[in-house]
């Protein structure tokens, strides 16, 4: 019989396998996208790069002065690729001072420009410019390590030990992103190498294989893994461009596409026979005559974009006009399925996995309380073996779930519906008995069509939302009230509570991307070395046990404080200030509980967070741990310099500001050093449960 402790052990085991998964999927998914971008050996190349490549360019202009993009030309120091409105331009330099150098880097760069990428996978410059920054890495570990140039002279002499001891050098000594950046880089050139894509003078002498085995990719991924922080979110633009389409594509376009749906069926264009077949299935034809009606149907463009274009021609023989309207139907509905997907998986915050197996049925609408659900089966929660995961219901926003319902009666008839999953697509005839894990990864290669979205995979979707919620300001606020239709903030963070995966998402978001302060918080609370009114309440709440903050047990507890944060409904802000404090606040401000640093802003209304900007040194929310100690003991040298100096030259009201000034930065100097509280320490997860 298990007793409480190996129970709980049990419990947080499972806990941290979770978080374990979550991180691996993600690498995982990240891997994936880097194999697809530098090219496996099936990988075909887009006829851009098979008809017109760069060693035909090359000899072509001798000179090397053709234009790469609308900015630049091949031989210049920097090529200019954007010039955005809004935003910093994106630019890459040649400056390296080996021999060959630059030559080199031209090429590989060339290669990850969208317009020139040989898989077609690189679809913005943001990729382009972090692709190139690999090649830093490559210079110093092949080429500096080894004092060797990139002249053609050198380039022979590069054998696989070289650099598969580059590789090791760069996992042992290196950043977390040198053996990542140092296995792109290469696979990109040996890429290119066996396509002869570039001369053969800056070709790799060896096969890909010398480095790109199946060890070394698992070595790769598992050092990364272990490193790895959650990937980011989509920006602001690219989800701009993501709702923008599926808002066309379920607000303009459905209603149109249901019209030519509802003319099929009313006039009997798709039915049975009486032996079970499909008859004037794919083929509508008309005798004499054009059906206009049916053409305005099916020829419909909407916004200058064309949801449905079907096919037509005419028989004067036989004196009838045929019409294909199947497969732009298919399409038509494989878009709205992305439309739907893009929203879905923003606010569920599921994995591909769990998402792949989902029909129409697990689709629930109750129709008394007006609410939508999705009945889900909830992997990778347990270490036992023979675990086949638990059944859950989360909530759905109702625009989603009645979107995922139209969709449902436009695939109602014929043989639309397919298998009855909810992402699979209606292009093909295979029938699917089990997904196999294929069917998001497949609706995702297609919107890469259709989106110009980079690095798009399954895990950033759960990362959007979180971010949004951590780095709040009204512009996302507006996101998030749109995606869960609630008019406020607060109503969308009780949505949350009600969704383990959100608060999951938002928990490990936070502490992947933020527990670099959050730790430092942590601790220092832990051990009673703050000072601040701010972090004395929660450390009257949280008395625990030391061995809560060490390894595990801490990003156990950090994990657990922000779900229970989350699941109360409470917003979560931490934020650095210039002068090394925090500002820590669950708060919503409004004219009665104003922080200083707003004191600007009485007129503002709606939800108002605090300004680390305008931090002002007496606010009650402003605390110190250790590592502000140095910026403390500046500023008290500065004040008490200032006041010495200008004394007699100072009004007493300037006088008493610095003084006072001088006091506060003395207190919190004096708690860091002696301890401001007692050093007995606490435990998060203690509040959670």
């Amino acid at each position: 019989m298990m007793n409480k402790t190996s129970i709980k052990n049990e419990s947080e085991s499972g806990k941290y396998y979770e978080l374990s998964q979550a991180i691996l999927e993600a690498a995982q998914e990240e891997m994936e996208t880097l194999l697809e971008a530098t090219g496996e050996d099936s990988t075909p190349l887009t006829a851009q790069a098979a008809g017109y490549t760069l060693v035909t360019k090359l000899s072509e202009f001798p000179d090397r002065d053709f234009m790469i993009s609308d900015y630049s030309k091949y031989n210049d120091e920097k090529w200019s690729l954007s010039l955005p409105e809004n935003g910093a331009p994106i630019n890459v330099y040649f400056k390296s001072v080996i021999a060959g150098g630059n030559e080199l880097r031209r090429m590989l760069t060339y290669h990850v420009l969208p317009q020139f990428h040989p898989f077609g996978t690189i679809r913005s410059f943001k990729t382009t410019k972090s692709y190139t920054g690999h090649y830093p890495i490559l210079e110093k570990y092949v080429f500096n390590g080894n004092a060797l140039n990139a002249t053609p002279e050198d380039l022979a002499l590069i054998t696989p030990s070289l650099l598969n001891n580059a590789l090791d050098t760069a996992k042992e000594k290196g950043t977390i992103t040198d053996y990542l950046g140092l296995f792109t880089c290469l696979r990109l050139w040996f890429s290119l190498t066996a396509r002869e894509l570039i001369p053969k003078e800056n070709c790799l002498n060896l096969h890909c294989t010398s480095i790109d085995t199946l060890e070394r990719r698992k070595d790769v991924l598992g050092h990364w893994e272990s490193n790895f922080r959650s990937w980011r979110p989509f920006d602001e633009d690219e989800l701009r461009d993501m709702v923008e389409y599926s808002l066309f594509w379920l607000e303009k376009a459905m209603p149109e596409i249901t019209k030519a749906k509802e003319f099929i069926v009313n006039k009997d264009i798709c039915r049975i026979g009486d032996t079970g077949r499909w008859i004037n299935d794919s083929t509508y034809r008309v005798i004499k005559e054009y059906d206009k009606e049916f053409e305005a149907l099916f020829t419909k463009s909407v916004d200058g974009t064309q949801i449905l274009d079907c096919g037509k021609s005419f028989s004067n023989r036989d004196y009838f006009c045929s019409y294909t309207w199947v497969t732009p139907y298919t399409v038509a509905l494989d878009h709205l399925r992305n439309a739907i997907f893009i929203l879905f998986a923003l606010v569920t915050g599921l994995r591909r996995t769990e998402m792949d197996d989902i029909t129409f049925d697990d689709i629930v609408y109750d129709e008394k309380k007006d609410e939508y659900w999705v009945d889900i089966v909830r992997f990778k929660t347990s270490l036992d073996p023979n675990y086949f995961g638990e059944e859950d219901r989360l909530p759905l926003p109702k625009f989603v779930g009645s979107s995922i319902k139209q969709l449902e009666e436009l695939r109602s008839f014929r043989d639309f519906k397919k298998q009855n999953f909810l992402f699979q697509s209606n292009k093909g005839r295979k029938v699917i008995k089990k997904s196999q894990g294929n069917l998001i990864r497949n609706l995702i290669l297609d919107m890469k069509k259709h989106i110009c979205v980079d690095r798009f995979h399954a895990h950033r979707f759960r990362k959007t939302i979180a971010e949004i919620l951590i780095n709040r300001n009204e512009r996302n606020v507006d996101i998030i009230r749109m995606l869960f239709g609630h008019k406020s903030y607060k109503m969308t963070l009780r949505y949350i509570a009600r969704n383990p995966f959100l608060v999951n998402s938002v928990a490990l978001t936070l502490e992947e991307n933020f527990t670099g302060d959050f730790v430092d918080v942590v601790s220092a609370i832990a051990k009673g070395s703050y000072s601040g009114e701010s972090l004395n309440g929660v450390y009257q709440k949280l008395a625990g046990r030391p061995d809560t903050f060490t390894g595990k047990q801490l990003k156990l507890s950090i994990h657990s404080y922000v779900k229970y944060m989350l699941n109360s409904g409470e917003p979560v802000y931490i934020h650095r200030i210039t002068t090394g404090a925090y500002c820590l606040s669950g708060e919503k401000f409004s004219k009665t509980n104003m922080p200083p640093c707003l004191d600007d802003k009485v007129g503002a209304s709606g939800l108002i967070e605090p300004d680390p900007s305008n931090c002002k040194d007496d606010c009650k929310r402003l605390f110190y741990i250790q590592s502000a100690r140095s910026g403390l003991q500046d500023n008290l040298e500065f004040y008490t310099g200032l006041l010495e100096e200008s004394v007699d030259n100072l009004s007493v009201k300037a006088a008493k500001f610095i003084e006072a000034k001088i006091t506060r930065t003395q207190y919190h100097l004096e708690n860091l050093d002696s301890g401001a509280v007692s050093n007995d320490v606490f435990v998060i997860d203690e509040v959670a449960s």
